[in-house]
C-alpha cells in the first residue's frame, strides 16, 4: 500500500500517430545527490533535515530540469499556457516560478490549496482534476517540473491534443450520501442544503419556525430533484429535540454526516444586561440542541459530525456575549467529544466561520464589522453561498482555501481568514 505521496498516482497515455505536433513533446530526468545530504538518520538512528539547504536545491533542480525541457521543446516561458510545480508549499513553488520569471496566473496550485503536500503525486493529481473540471483545452501547453527528497528531479512539456475525448463525467462527491443539516432557513443552512443537493446528497432538513423559508427551500430542492426530509423542530424546546432525534433513530438506518448550523445571536447586549432568559434560550439552540442530536445520533453516523462555530469567540468585542459563549460551549463539546466520535470511525470539524454578509452582520454597523475582521485577520466578507460551499467542502477535503486549520486532539479546527 501507498505510505507516501511520491506513489500514489499515475498518468495514463495511450501512443497515437498523428500529424500533429501534440501530447508529450519533451521529457528530461536528472539526479541531484547534493539533495541526499539534507536529510537522512544519525547514527543515534534520529532523523534530521535540513528545510533550508532543501528548499533552495529544490528550486535550482526545478528551474534546471525546466530550463532543459523548454529548451529541447523549443518554448519560451511566454509560450507556456499552464505551470504545474511539485506542489510541496509555496516557498519552492513560488520560488522556482520566481527564478523561471512564470506570472503567478499560470501556476497551478489547486491541489496544493485544496489537499495538501501530497508529493510527486501533486502533478498527476493536478492534471486528473483539470480534466474532470473540463479546463484541459485542445492546444494548450503545459509544463510540469519536480524535485524529490532522494535527488531525483525532471520536467516534461505538454500538448493538449486536439481530439482529446470529452472530460470524464464528475462524480458528485456525496452522491448516496444522506446528510442531516439543521438550521436550514438560516442563511448559511439555506446554502448549504442547496450545495449538498447540488453535490448529490439525499437530506435531512431541520429548520425552527419559518415556515414561508422552508417553503421557498423545498422549491429550490425540487428544481434540484433532489430527495430530502424537511422537519420543523424548535431547538429552543427540549421536547421537540427529542422527539426529532426518535423519529430519525426510527425512520433512518444511518446518516453518514451531520451539519450543525442552526443557530440565533441574541441580543447585541453586554454580559452584564443580558438576561437569564436571554442566555438560556441562545445556549439551548446554539449549543445543547446540538449536543443532544449529536449524541442521541452519534450511533447512526458513518463519516462526520461538523459543527458550524463563530470567529466572534475570539474577535474579544462587547455584545453578543450569549451568542459567544454558546458557540464556544458548543467548541468545547466538539473537542472533547470528538476523540469518542474518532473510536467508531467518525471525523469531527469544527469551522468557525467569518463575518458573513447576511446573518448577524446584519446587526452590526460598518464600523463594527471592520473592526471585527480586522481583529481576526479576515480579508473578504464572504456571502452566505460562498461560505456554504467553503464549509461543505471541509467535510471531505482537509484544505480549504482561506481558512487557517488546526488539530485540536482528533477534532479538525478550521478557522475563516
Amino acid at each position: 500500500y501507498t505510505t507516501f505521496g511520491d506513489g500514489a498516482a499515475a498518468v495514463d497515455l495511450s501512443l497515437v500517430e498523428g500529424s500533429e505536433k501534440e501530447g508529450i513533446i519533451s521529457i528530461v530526468n536528472n539526479e541531484d545527490l547534493r539533495m541526499l545530504g539534507n536529510l537522512g538518520a544519525n547514527k543515534e538512528g534520529n532523523l534530521y533535515m535540513n528545510p533550508g539547504n532543501v528548499k533552495n536545491t529544490a528550486i535550482f533542480d526545478i528551474t534546471t530540469s525546466s530550463k532543459q525541457v523548454l529548451d529541447q521543446s523549443g518554448w519560451s516561458v511566454e509560450d507556456i499556457d499552464l505551470f504545474i510545480p511539485h506542489q510541496t508549499g509555496n516557498a519552492i513553488v513560488q520560488g522556482a516560478g520566481k527564478a523561471l520569471n512564470i506570472p503567478s496566473e499560470k501556476i497551478l496550485l489547486d491541489v496544493q490549496l485544496q489537499k495538501g503536500n501530497i508529493s510527486g503525486a501533486s502533478i498527476p493529481a493536478s492534471l486528473s482534476e483539470l480534466k474532470l473540471e473540463a479546463r484541459l483545452n485542445p492546444g494548450m501547453k503545459i509544463h510540469t517540473a519536480t524535485a524529490g527528497l532522494g535527488g531525483e528531479f525532471g520536467a516534461f512539456t505538454y500538448i493538449v491534443p486536439k481530439n482529446s475525448k470529452p472530460k470524464t463525467p464528475r462524480i458528485n462527491p456525496f452522491t448516496g450520501d444522506l446528510v442531516f443539516v439543521s438550521g436550514t432557513t438560516g442563511g448559511l443552512g439555506f446554502e448549504v442544503a442547496k450545495n449538498l443537493a447540488e453535490k448529490g446528497a439525499q437530506l435531512i432538513l431541520q429548520y425552527n419556525s419559518n415556515d414561508i423559508k422552508a417553503k421557498q427551500l423545498g422549491g429550490e430542492l425540487d428544481k434540484l430533484n433532489a430527495n430530502y426530509e424537511l422537519i420543523k423542530s424548535d431547538f429552543s424546546n427540549p421536547s421537540e429535540v427529542e422527539k426529532l432525534i426518535e423519529h430519525i433513530q426510527k425512520k433512518y438506518d444511518h446518516i453518514d454526516y451531520i451539519v450543525h448550523t442552526a443557530a440565533i445571536s441574541g441580543s447585541l447586549s453586554r454580559a452584564s444586561e443580558v438576561s437569564d432568559a436571554e442566555v438560556k434560550k441562545v445556549a439551548q439552540v446554539n449549543q445543547l440542541a446540538p449536543v443532544m442530536i449529536t449524541k442521541g445520533l452519534a450511533n447512526k453516523v458513518k463519516k462526520a459530525i461538523l459543527y458550524v462555530g463563530s470567529v466572534a469567540e475570539d474577535a474579544q468585542f462587547s455584545g453578543s456575549s450569549s451568542y459567544v459563549s454558546s458557540k464556544q460551549g458548543l467548541h468545547g463539546f466538539a473537542a472533547s467529544f470528538s476523540g469518542e466520535a474518532y473510536s467508531q470511525g467518525i471525523r469531527s470539524i469544527y469551522y468557525m466561520i467569518g463575518v458573513m454578509d447576511g446573518g448577524m452582520a446584519g446587526l452590526l454597523t460598518k464600523e463594527q464589522i471592520r473592526k471585527v475582521m480586522v481583529a481576526i485577520g479576515q480579508k473578504n466578507l464572504d456571502s452566505p453561498s460562498e461560505t456554504a460551499e467553503k464549509v461543505v467542502n471541509s467535510l471531505i477535503r482537509p484544505k480549504i482555501i482561506d481558512t487557517y486549520d488546526t488539530a485540536e486532539g482528533i477534532l479538525l479546527s478550521l478557522i475563516h481568514i
